[in-house]
């Protein structure tokens, strides 16, 4: 008869010690359990103190920029996104406040400003209309003319059959001032460069007018009979970010399609206290199109210290639509900020879910604000779904992403979230504490299942006092710092796995903000140092100098039929054999609390070489058998040794606990030590 664990898996307090499988523990920490062995974790690896509490923490990706990965801390709970621009040269992180709300952007000099650009407080004026015209020259070679201007807004758009007249000191031969003359050809020669030949309006068979000398200081007028125009101007500003403000009111004016408008007024407003500067000025004009729609295009921009703009384009090269017609800047009040595929952000405020503008953090349209039944506690994304969590049910906000629409769905039974900081995206959905338990949602699915009924019963997940809960997803593992109700502070991970049950452990590590790298696999946290106006950042399971944090193990309760008297015990390990002289180390410090009582001196058993000895820390394993809830042995033991166990116990209730700082791949008790071979 014999205990042989070769196998070893995490916790399940919902149950009782003695229902346990054979692999499972009452009680785990410090160890990696993934590949079936007992495997110590490392340490965790300070990076650097700070003289704040830190309640939210963020590794800032600027290595295209040659910057590294900057940690940034804060003070306040917060979510972050990266730059939606791939390799964006500002190095643009955006966050929320979610204690008192509000969004930010951080540049990659670590500058923070609010987001938002605001919007001009002035309305153009429109001071003058007059023809179009530009400066040209003649070639009687080629029978045309170019214009001269370098800037295409002084080179009025000519096409066949639109009218022009010629100004000046010396008009070349063959042209005579004040006649109008319509545009017979018109050529393209390099580039941006045109010429155009003419002839005079009052000529029906439309004979090319024969050019015979150049002249000089000539001015060419456009003009395009029958079209005048209702038009609107707007001007909008834009900082150093390239970010752009919704637009000005509008002013308007009617003038010829073929009209050079002059606009004044054109201010910039006085600076507004945490936003970037602006930079620039856009101005936009009303265009009607062929189908009859009417939208403001672009027309040029000025320097922020400019207020004045000629206008000397025709509707043929205005530029791109207005994009921030309807866009708005983002309500104080937003938290939680999140990152849907596409570009798109999401916040809350207590009752409503908004969204930014595809690619454009900074600005979110009124027309996307969802209300919402509930206190809304947090937000979270699967895949193109935004999870609203509140305090009673959850929504589901889908984006379709073809035509931008949101589709809202309430989900069944009333799950409410206590710990927004507690909330975790996972690859298969999101999970979140609630109140008797983790709960998971998922895309698709009507209601939040709870992935932690069978692991750990609602009076035991209380005593978590889940409120207080600081979560993560990393490595198929949920991670969550707690403190419970007695002031006890620790972590405990719950295991997923597609093939088998969630098992719970726990590892020593506590603090109050926690941020994964995705791709790197790191885990930094922050912990409270010294007094609460102080942290040290750490490096989770990143600290190969200082060596591994003691594993400890404590197995089910083995329960016989009648009493048993185990005799040898073996603990099985990979890790190579180390030799030690009994005079090395026997002074021990070793973690792991009271679990045993003073470590033992060798002692020969039969023929064997070894048992118990005074080994180095790195080698070290305790163990501590336990039999009818007492004490039998309690020593540090060599691997891979058999160890004899005192006689005269027998007992039908029978645990082992193995605090270890090596790998440990099986634990067996046995009546004699044939039976464990």
């Amino acid at each position: 008869m014999k205990i042989d664990i070769n196998a070893f898996t995490g916790m399940r307090p919902a149950i009782a010690a003695r229902l346990l499988d054979d692999t499972e523990s009452v009680e785990v920490y410090n160890a990696d359990l993934e590949n079936g062995d007992i495997i110590p974790v490392l340490r965790p690896a300070f990076v650097a103190q700070t003289t704040m509490k830190v309640l939210a923490i963020w590794q800032h990706e600027l290595r295209h920029l040659g910057l590294g990965q900057p940690l940034r801390l804060f003070a306040e709970h917060r979510n972050f996104v990266e730059s939606p621009i791939a390799n964006d040269t500002f190095g643009r992180l955006y966050m929320s406040d979610n204690d008192n709300g509000g969004l930010s952007m951080m540049d990659s000099t670590g500058t923070e400003y609010k987001l938002g650009v605001p919007v001009p407080t002035a309305t153009p004026v429109v001071t003058a209309v007059n023809k179009r015209h530009g400066a040209v020259r003649f070639s009687p070679d080629t029978n045309s003319f170019t214009f001269t201007s370098a800037s295409r807004w002084y080179r009025p758009y000519l096409f066949p059959d639109a009218k022009v007249t010629f100004t000046g000191d010396t008009l070349p031969g063959g042209i005579v001032s004040g006649t109008v003359y319509g545009i017979l050809q018109a050529t393209q020669q390099t580039g941006d460069v045109w010429s155009y030949t003419v002839y005079d309006t009052n000529d029906s068979n439309k004979t090319e007018v024969a050019i015979t000398s150049a002249g000089s200081d000539v001015v060419c007028t456009n003009e395009k009979e029958g079209s005048l125009q209702n038009r609107a101007y707007v001007f909008t500003l834009v900082d150093a970010f390239g970010q752009e403000s919704a637009p000005s009111l509008p002013t308007s004016t009617i003038c010829d399609a073929a009209s050079a408008v002059t606009l004044n007024n054109l201010l910039t407003p006085a600076a507004t206290a945490g936003f970037p500067a602006p930079t620039i000025k856009r101005i936009y004009r009303t265009s009607t199109g062929a189908s009859g729609e009417t939208s403001y295009q672009f027309v040029g921009e000025i320097p922020a210290s400019s207020s004045t703009y000629l206008d000397n384009l025709m509707d043929e090269e205005l530029g791109e639509v207005l994009p921030s017609a309807d866009w708005e800047m983002p309500p104080s009040g937003l938290k939680h900020l999140v990152e849907l595929a596409g570009g798109i952000m999401a916040a809350h405020t207590a009752g409503e879910v908004m969204f930014s503008d595809v690619n454009h953090p900074y600005a979110w349209p009124d027309a996307n604000r969802y209300s919402l039944d509930g206190n809304i506690k947090t937000l979270a994304v699967s895949q193109n779904t935004v999870f609203a969590i509140t305090d009673g049910v959850i929504y589901s906000l889908t984006v379709d992403p073809d035509s931008g629409g949101v589709y809202i769905t309430k989900l069944d039974g009333l799950t409410p979230c206590v710990s927004a900081e507690g909330v975790a995206p996972t690859p298969f959905g999101v999970l979140f504490p609630g109140q008797d338990g983790l709960y998971l949602i998922q895309q698709g699915v009507s209601s939040a299942t709870n992935v932690t009924e069978k692991i750990i019963s609602e009076r035991e997940w209380k005593k978590y006092v889940v409120a207080s809960l600081v979560g993560c997803f990393y490595d198929a593992s949920y991670m969550a710092f707690f403190t419970k109700e007695d002031g006890t502070k620790g972590t405990f991970l719950i295991d997923f796995s597609s093939s088998q049950q969630a098992r719970m452990r726990y590892i020593s590590d506590w603090g109050t903000a926690v941020t994964v790298v995705p791709h790197g696999r790191h885990i930094f946290y922050a912990s409270p140092t010294g007094h609460l106006d102080s942290s040290s950042i750490y490096k989770m399971f990143a600290d190969e100098n200082d060596g591994f944090v003691l594993a400890t193990w404590r197995s089910k309760d083995f329960i016989f039929p009648t009493p048993v008297n185990f005799g040898s015990l073996i603990i099985e390990s990979m890790a190579a054999e180390e030799n030690v002289s009994p005079d090395e180390d026997t002074d021990i410090n070793y973690w792991g609390g009271s679990i045993g009582g003073h470590l033992c001196g060798e002692i020969t058993f039969a023929g064997e070489g070894t048992n118990i000895y005074p080994v180095k820390l790195s080698r070290l394993i305790t163990v501590v058998v336990v039999a009818d809830d007492e004490i039998r042995f309690s020593g540090a033991v060599k691997h891979n040794r058999y160890v004899r166990l005192p006689k005269g116990f027998a007992a039908r209730k029978w645990h082992i606990i193995v605090s270890t700082a090596i790998p440990v791949s099986r634990i067996a008790l046995g009546t004699s030590t044939e039976e464990l071979r």
